[in-house]
């Protein structure tokens, strides 16, 4: 009688077991690293957010194809050396998951040119003649006097050689002209920008030793705009015969912040939203806008998703988002990733509209 209790009870343990199992294994590993026992298989599988669980608000990312490395760097805020001054981290990765510390953007203090002891936010990296350049707002503590910048390197976990500012807010005419974005097309080069006075585009002179200037001769006559005053942190993806124009709207430090998204046949507008409105005249969203693609988790175990990095690529052309959030209610934005589908009508779509805890990994060959 005993044994057959005894076997009877076994079946049950084991479930027991099992489904303890299976509720760890959705728990986010201590290190990100993908799948739940970290097994090859599963590696290639499942991954968590966040990805990066350092304080790196407004991600940018590219891909070295000679080496096949991604590379992500972000406003800086939480790495310090040791003289106590704040350093911008290069981080990379093979898989868009696991990322390490390949560098840094500046050597020193010293090499930080018109950043030197100030903040450098919203980073953006691009491949231009040969050498990397990377966009920089550098925070002067004025709305006006806040400047962008760039630096240059010869590999893209630098160092970098910083050359000089682009323009100013006094520059401009336009507070806020921060939040830089590059854009290349047809022997052409852009650069965008804004947050939250109207975003706004220069197209720039490139030499081939690159000396970046704005070209024409009125940096307040010469600007073009394409968006009101309710975006920051945009970019430019070319999908198809549309241009599409990511943002983000809403104030960065509360669980409300999110990712916008509208649409154009020209670069230079008009965007418009899902309703069909110009976003040239959208200064202000509520939470039920119909472009918000990306929203804080209904269990807001992420809050305040936004100021994505330009989409990439995986090795099977499917499109990722690297954008940062808030984790289980912290206090620092963690960068986070997920997929990008797009519907028969050609509108960009992430999830239910929310954050993924866990998603099916990037396809990296």
């Amino acid at each position: 009688m005993n044994c057959r209790k005894t076997e009877k009870k076994l079946p049950a343990l084991l479930l027991l077991m099992l489904l303890t199992l299976l509720a760890c294994s959705n728990d986010s590993p201590e290190e990100n690293t993908p799948g739940p026992d970290g097994t090859d298989e599963e590696k290639t599988e499942r991954y968590w957010n966040p990805v990066i669980r350092e304080n790196l608000p407004d991600p940018t990312v590219t891909r070295d194809e000679s080496t096949g490395y991604f590379y992500l760097y972000g406003t800086e805020g939480g790495f310090k050396t040791e003289s106590g001054s704040y350093y911008m981290p290069v981080y990379r990765s093979k898989d868009m998951l696991r990322w390490e510390i390949a560098g840094r953007v500046f050597a020193s203090d010293n090499d930080r040119g018109d950043a030197k002891g100030r903040g450098i936010w919203a980073p953006d990296i691009q491949y231009i003649k040969g050498k990397w350049v990377l966009f920089l707002t550098i925070n002067k503590g004025d709305h006006n006097t806040n400047s962008v910048a760039y630096a240059v390197a010869d590999k893209p976990e630098g160092p970098f050689e910083y050359k000089h500012e682009l323009f100013t807010g006094v520059d401009t005419g336009v507070l806020q002209s921060i939040d830089q974005f590059y854009w290349e097309e047809d022997g052409r080069s852009y650069i965008f920008f804004g947050s939250f006075r109207g975003i706004f585009c220069y197209e720039l002179n490139i030499t081939d030793d690159l000396e970046i200037t704005l070209k024409g001769n009125d940096p307040k006559a010469d600007k073009k705009q394409i968006a009101g005053d309710a975006f920051e942190g945009s970019n430019i993806w070319k999908r198809g015969d549309y241009y599409y124009y990511f943002g983000s709207a809403g104030d960065f430090t509360t669980s409300e912040y999110c990712t916008v998204v509208a649409r154009s046949k020209s670069l230079f507008g008009p965007y418009l939203d899902k309703d069909g409105t110009d976003i040239m005249n959208v200064d202000k969203i509520s939470s039920d806008y119909s472009s918000i693609i990306l929203r804080k988790s209904n269990d807001n175990t992420f809050t305040g998703p936004g100021h994505n990095a330009k989409l990439v690529e995986d090795d099977e052309g499917n499109t990722w988002m690297f954008y940062h959030a808030y984790h289980n209610g912290g206090s620092t934005r963690e960068v986070c990733l997920d997929k990008v589908e797009w519907t028969d009508d050609g509108w960009p779509v992430i999830n239910d509209g929310t954050p993924s805890a866990q998603a099916k990994a990037p396809v990296i060959k």
